[in-house]
């Protein structure tokens, strides 16, 4: 049985489960396993070498990760670090270093008995589909394995072995996870379709999307007195809104503004008209504080009291719109 050197210490064989740990393994026997080489739990299998590439592997974090965090890359991170900018958290990611893949993805793997996939999925990779059983009766019907794009390969029993038969079939449209690109879309947004986890295309989305279509204006009014006043603002080429304009004039407001005042068509200076809730100017009436209108001198009242000692007295309003005091006639 050939044994392997893994962390110049510790000594694994292949029939040890691949399960305890994922590592780079050179032969004791003097050789270097290829790298790059994915294998599968080989079980009892004798004679076989672990080969793993840690490059296509999370090789676990020590010490291990908090229960706040997540390992990734043999470092622990924050499960809402996003490191390769796609949007999808680590804690989702299939790999966080590389944009193009996130929630969904499949790799190639291989065992002694033949190749399979990973596949991924929200972060968390299953174990290689490739098969660890090599060794068949002859005369055994045609088995069939998981192969690439969700496909299934057949392999039939050779002189006692397990051996593929024609080419991978049933595959699906693309790699699970795939992004494609489109063009443009929408309020300068990109369009793109992912494939799923059944390997086809999923339906094209629009993503990054500006808040406004270019060139669309928008207004916006206020109140001023009984009218409005308006404003604009315009969408740029980028999809987003530009500063808002000065309000324009007041329009649609009557003809004075609420509570204003004015002569008018008032012939004292007493009194005054005032624009009413309506904007519009109301009668003449004494202004606040005034008890009589002027009116050149010659308006006057019947009066009692005062200085006054006859049954009939009156009294004449001043130029300060008051009565002057009670006067026999």
């Amino acid at each position: 049985m050939i044994q392997c050197v893994v962390a110049s210490k510790i000594l694994f064989t292949a029939g040890l489960s691949l399960a305890a740990s994922l590592v780079l393994a050179a032969c004791a026997s003097g050789g270097v396993p290829d790298a790059g080489t994915r294998v599968a739990d080989l079980g009892d299998t004798p004679d076989l070498p672990l080969i793993i590439d840690l490059s296509v592997v999370d090789a676990g974090c020590t010490p291990a990760c908090t229960a706040a965090q997540v390992c990734r890359s043999g470092i622990c991170v924050d499960p809402a670090t996003d490191a390769d900018g796609d949007g999808i958290p680590a804690a989702e990611d299939c790999d966080d270093t590389t944009s193009g893949i996130g929630r969904l993805a499949e790799r190639s793997c291989s065992s002694a008995c033949g190749t399979g996939v990973e596949r991924c999925s929200s972060g968390v990779w299953s174990a290689c589909t490739a098969p660890v059983a090599c060794d068949c009766t002859a005369g055994a019907p045609p088995r069939d394995v998981p192969c690439g794009l969700c496909g299934v390969q057949q392999q039939i029993c050779v002189g006692g072995a397990w051996t593929n038969a024609g080419s991978c079939n049933a595959s699906g449209e693309c790699s699970a996870g795939t992004v494609e690109p489109g063009g443009s879309c929408g309020r300068c947004g990109t369009s793109a379709r992912t494939c799923g986890a059944d390997c086809l295309w999923g339906g094209t989305t629009c993503t990054g999307e500006g808040e406004c279509t270019a060139g669309a204006t928008e207004t916006d009014t206020a109140s001023c007195g009984c009218g409005t006043q308006s404003r604009t603002r315009t969408c740029s080429a980028a999809c987003g809104w530009g500063a808002w304009s000065a309000f324009g004039a007041c329009s649609g407001g009557g003809v004075c503004a609420a509570g204003a005042t004015r002569l008018g068509s008032c012939t004292d200076s007493c009194s005054q008209e005032v624009c009413t809730s309506g904007c519009a100017w109301g009668s003449c009436g004494l202004a606040p504080g005034n008890a009589c209108n002027y009116n050149s001198g010659t308006n006057w009242r019947s009066c009692t009291g005062g200085s006054c000692t006859s049954a009939s007295c009156w009294q004449f309003c001043g130029s300060t719109c008051q009565y002057y005091t009670c006067q026999n006639r």
